[in-house]
């Protein structure tokens, strides 16, 4: 694995693990079914984004963005306790981030590459 490659593998895994992270916390807060289905079907997304697959990474950049512009609109139109606005500015701000990385990262596509192309 070259040194591009290896460090688009720890970023990937970085994101991903802070993903999942997020996901159990939510879960944790908030337990319901639909909250574990979301949870499954991103866990299944990410792996395919690890895997390799393009359509993976796209998913998750589109998700990403999606819930960053609603946590936007949720956080101007409701009134939320303290603890839960630093919380939400913590998550989005770690997917803006997380987007960023995956659209702009060649070592992360470099490494997806590889996934695919052996």
């Amino acid at each position: 694995m070259l040194g591009g490659e290896k460090k688009g593998r720890v970023l990937l895994i970085v994101i991903v693990s802070l993903l999942i992270l997020y996901l159990i916390v939510g879960f944790f807060l908030a337990p319901s079914f639909e909250s574990l289905l979301a949870s499954i079907v991103g866990i299944v997304i990410w792996w395919f984004m690890y895997e390799g697959y393009m359509w993976a990474k796209v998913i998750t950049i589109v998700i990403l963005s999606l819930e960053v512009v609603m946590g936007i609109v949720v956080m101007i139109n409701f009134q939320m306790p303290l603890g839960e606005i630093i919380w939400t500015i913590i998550v989005l701000g770690s997917y803006v981030i997380f987007i960023y990385l995956l659209i702009t990262s060649k070592s992360i596509s470099d490494f997806m590459y590889s996934q695919q192309n052996g």
